[in-house]
């Protein structure tokens, strides 16, 4: 078919003008085709975000479940290394009760005029304050003391008189 329009010549488009409209019509196309895209993008990247924020949140709900559970796991474990600290608090002080009861056999054989008056138990030593009246009593428990094998070392910390107490002996065994 032939071509023909029926226009007068001078209201014919010019061809630069006729090209501008065709270029502006891609253009449009392109930036419309460029939206929906776009859009398109960002309502997919919009559902990602929010099932990957949904995982989140049960997971982090999983995760509270679980630390509530090991908070009493720990509380158990808290207790029960509070008993065996006790149980080797009671295991340490063995060795107290055993230089109490070395101590005990020299208070024990002590001279009538003597008098026990303290007694400091430590891990490492015994420290055992007594009063004597006299010099005899102070002779006999000072040989007393030198025969004796219960302890590695005897040490006489502290020797005092006075007149109204007597003698008075602080003697540390190790």
């Amino acid at each position: 078919m032939a071509d023909l329009n029926l226009l007068p010549s001078d209201l014919k488009a010019n061809k630069d003008v006729a090209k501008t409209a065709r270029n502006l019509s891609k253009i449009t196309f392109a930036i419309g085709f460029l939206f929906v895209v776009a859009a398109a993008v960002g309502g997919a990247a919009l559902f990602l975000f929010t099932q990957q924020a949904t995982r989140l949140s049960e997971n982090q709900q999983t995760l509270r479940e679980n630390v509530s559970a090991l908070e009493d796991t720990e509380q158990s474990l808290i207790l029960v290394r509070d008993r065996i600290q006790r149980v080797q608090n009671i295991l340490s002080s063995r060795g107290s009760y055993e230089s109490v009861k070395k101590s005990d056999d020299i208070i024990a054989n002590l001279a009538e005029n003597a008098e026990f008056e303290s007694l400091e138990v430590r891990s490492d030593l015994s420290k055992l304050t007594i009063i004597l009246k006299d010099s005899d009593a102070l002779s006999n428990l000072i040989t007393e003391l030198d025969d004796t094998t219960k302890y590695k070392n005897i040490t006489i910390e502290d020797l005092s008189f006075s007149a109204l107490l007597g003698y008075q002996l602080t003697v540390t065994f190790y």
